[in-house]
């Protein structure tokens, strides 16, 4: 009886560092994509992802194909 319960207490134990891993894990994934997330929508990226002409090329200039 004392074995059964030192080994479910094993078992949680292990369940419990698994599941603090995988939480772990996932808090600093987030993290980092919110991070990445802000610093494109601060840089000079954020214009165009505010820009809601997604499938225009007509406002696009090419600086190296540029005639004027």
């Amino acid at each position: 009886s004392q074995q059964v319960c030192i080994m479910c207490l094993c078992i949680l134990c292990q369940g419990s560092i698994v599941a603090i891993t995988v939480t772990v894990i996932a808090v600093v994934l987030l993290v980092f994509g919110v991070a990445a997330y802000l610093k494109i929508r601060h840089s000079s990226y954020g214009r165009l992802l505010d820009d809601h002409d997604y499938g225009s090329w007509g406002n696009y200039n090419n600086p190296l194909y540029d005639d004027s």
